[in-house]
């Protein structure tokens, strides 16, 4: 999924950000300046730093990965290699503040691979777009939910969600997705784990413990 960077988009963010996901963080690189060098820089380091702190804030834990685009617009190597070691330092700087101030608390820090190292991709010519999915791949294979065993039960009660969205439903209070929970087989203590799940994955969304009148998924 393709979030779009726009500010007037930012608040909607946090309805496709997922714990069991994959989170490529992509950059643009850029000619040397000549009027303001520094400018192009610090409008990076804002946006890096704003879409690490909106995972951490959503999905603690969550698993990103760095990746620069444009690589044929730098100009030169030499610059290339100035921005990507920017980021780099910036990313693993911030990660370090990260983990420090969730040393006190139960929560997960940011993952990046590579250490912060980006992944240059040339898309006019296709350069780096294999590496860069090999690395995904294989990054996917090592998480610790794949290949989980799924119940039955929980592929039902995904199968009612999705039946009920494609049918023009989207939300339902808790009492008829109860009601629909009950045919997959889910007792109540299991179907919240079921619909923590879904969530999760991105089938639902689920705000957990809010006033009876307005607790929807």
């Amino acid at each position: 999924m393709d979030l779009a960077g726009q500010a007037v988009y930012s608040l909607s963010h946090q309805f496709f950000l997922v714990r069991r996901g994959i989170y490529l963080l992509v950059w643009r690189a850029s000619a040397p300046s000549e009027g303001q060098p520094d400018h192009s820089m610090r409008r990076l380091k804002k946006m890096v730093l704003h879409w690490m702190d909106s995972l951490q804030r959503r999905v603690p834990g969550a698993t990103m990965v760095l990746v620069v685009t444009h690589v044929d617009c730098a100009g030169s190597d030499a610059n290339l290699n100035v921005q990507t070691e920017y980021v780099r330092t910036l990313v693993q700087h911030k990660l370090r503040t990260m983990h420090d101030s969730v040393a006190q608390s139960n929560a997960l820090p940011l993952r990046c691979l590579c250490d912060g190292e980006s992944f240059r991709v040339d898309c006019l010519r296709g350069h780096g777009v294999r590496e860069l999915r090999r690395s995904i791949i294989e990054l996917t294979l090592s998480l610790p939910w794949y290949a989980e065993r799924i119940p039955t039960s929980y592929i039902e009660l995904q199968t009612f969600v999705t039946r009920g969205m494609k049918e023009g439903r989207t939300w339902m209070d808790w009492s008829m997705y109860a009601q629909g929970a009950l045919v997959s087989g889910l007792d109540d203590m299991h179907l919240r784990i079921a619909t923590v799940f879904l969530h999760e994955i991105g089938t639902l969304k689920y705000f957990g413990n809010v006033p009876a009148v307005l607790q929807k998924v």
